[in-house]
C-alpha cells in the first residue's frame, strides 16, 4: 500500500469510525423525537411564550403528553 491509502485507512479508523458511533449512539437517545438535551436526555427543545421583545425562543422542556401516556 501506498502512503496516501495508509493515511486514508488511519483517518478512517481514528476519525471517521468513532464518530459513526458517536452518532448512532444520539440517534438511539433521540429516537422518534425531534432534538434531546444532553444534559437530560430526557428533555426535549421546544418553543416557550413570547417574551415581551416578541423574541420565541427554544428552551428545554418536559413533554407531559409523553410522561402521562400509558
Amino acid at each position: 500500500m501506498d502512503k496516501s491509502t495508509v493515511k486514508q485507512l488511519r483517518n478512517l479508523e481514528e476519525d471517521y469510525l468513532a464518530r459513526l458511533e458517536k452518532y448512532e449512539e444520539q440517534q438511539e437517545v433521540q429516537g422518534d423525537r425531534n432534538s434531546y438535551s444532553r444534559t437530560d436526555t430526557d428533555v426535549v427543545f421546544m418553543r416557550m411564550k413570547v417574551d415581551h421583545m416578541k423574541n420565541g425562543q427554544l428552551k428545554p422542556a418536559y413533554n407531559t403528553q409523553i410522561s402521562t401516556e400509558n
